[in-house]
């Protein structure tokens, strides 16, 4: 039978590995542009909502392990 602490540290580890896969995403996503793209688009940034979102999921559950 696992513990509340157990899950929420396997609920870390998956967050952790979602972060990593987003940080790849957008990686790639940098890498796919060319040099001219600023000069053609006036948007050049794209969004880190899901990055940002990850980020403070993990901050919590490391908060609720902590305590």
């Amino acid at each position: 039978m696992e513990t509340k602490t157990d899950k929420l540290i396997t609920k870390l580890s998956q967050l952790e590995s979602k972060l990593f896969d987003e940080h790849l995403r957008e990686n790639q996503m940098l890498a796919n542009r060319g040099w001219g793209h600023a000069m053609r688009n006036v948007k050049i940034g794209f969004s880190t909502r899901k990055s940002d979102a990850l980020k403070e999921r993990i901050k919590l559950i490391k908060l609720q392990i902590e305590s």
